[in-house]
């Protein structure tokens, strides 16, 4: 009897010892695994936080266009993608399904016509990849560039020409984990693979969103945004109170009002003039007081000058 149940208890003992083992890789695994997340988390934050400090005057030119899938139920939240490019700032966007490709076609014909500094970024899931390379197509045509073009789960777009449009500035093309929707490669483009989702997780993925918020901020960056100065003129050592001409009595003769029987002038007062803000004190610039106070101009001589008093009427 005994003998019989040495081999059970040492059997459960090794079981035990296999499951410590297991458990063990289980916690580095998930350790390794929830460090590489959150890395990958950080970096979209900052990605994110870059976008979101550009001038809201270069967002105003750039346009979003989104373009689904066959995905009636909203299955992949393509357009939680849509609503964080708005949260980026970039709140000019536009979301449809694959077929509303042909409007979006001539809302961007009408903008080009519009907007001199408008920028398009174009983005297209599934079968909405394959629209958005045929809206792209169809732009060349009309000699409208696109600043981005982006393809999420374009699992049918092979490495040829027609996907990858001449009149593209920038692709990227991101693709799945998937056997069935796993795609090609295209040369040329960003081609990025989400190694821990299938075809319907990459439009919510974390690296689609940080590939695309680089992408904006770097779309953004090339609309030129008039920068306002900071002064007028620097400082110079005159223009100081009791120093400014206008402080200075001018050397004019008060002759002529005496040789008309009229009384003489009184002597000019010394106006006080505030001096101009120099540039390390940009906040008290005032535009109004900035344009009267003008470099200094020498006072008029008239010594030399005969004069001639009016005649009386």
């Amino acid at each position: 009897m005994l003998l019989l149940t040495l081999p059970a208890v040492r059997s459960c003992s090794s079981y035990s010892r296999s499951r410590n083992h297991l458990s063990r890789w289980g916690v580095i695994i998930l350790a390794t695994w929830s460090s590489v997340a959150s890395a990958s988390g950080q970096d979209a934050a900052d990605e994110a936080t870059f976008a979101r400090q550009l001038p809201a005057e270069a967002k105003q030119h750039v346009y979003l266009f989104f373009l689904n899938g066959i995905d009636p139920l909203e299955f992949a939240q393509l357009s939680t993608l849509r609503d964080y490019c708005r949260e980026l700032g970039f709140a000019k966007s536009w979301y449809g399904q694959f077929y509303h490709r042909w409007y979006f076609q001539r809302l961007i014909e009408d903008l080009w016509q519009r907007d001199e500094q408008a920028r398009f970024v174009v983005v297209g899931f599934s079968a909405g990849a394959i629209a958005a390379r045929d809206l792209a197509n169809a732009l060349k045509r009309e000699n409208i560039p696109i600043d981005l073009l982006v393809y999420i789960g374009g699992a049918t777009l092979t490495n040829s020409p027609r996907n990858r449009p001449e009149n593209v500035r920038r692709l990227i093309h991101i693709r799945a984990n998937d056997w069935v929707f796993r795609g090609w490669a295209i040369e040329g483009a960003d081609n990025v693979k989400c190694e821990d989702v299938w075809h319907f997780g990459t439009p919510t993925h974390a690296e689609t969103r940080r590939r695309l918020a680089e992408a904006l901020a770097e779309v953004a960056g090339r609309v030129p945004v008039p920068q306002p100065k900071s002064t007028v003129w620097p400082a110079t050592p005159s223009e100081t109170v009791g120093t400014h001409p206008a402080n200075q009595p001018h050397d004019v003769p008060h002759t002529h009002p005496t040789s008309l029987g009229l009384a003489p002038l009184p002597p000019l007062r010394n106006i006080a003039v505030s001096p101009v803000p120099t540039a390390a004190d940009p906040a008290s610039w005032d535009f109004l007081r900035a344009t009267r106070q003008l470099r200094p101009v020498p006072a008029a001589d008239y010594s030399g000058l005969p004069y001639q008093p009016l005649p009386r009427k």
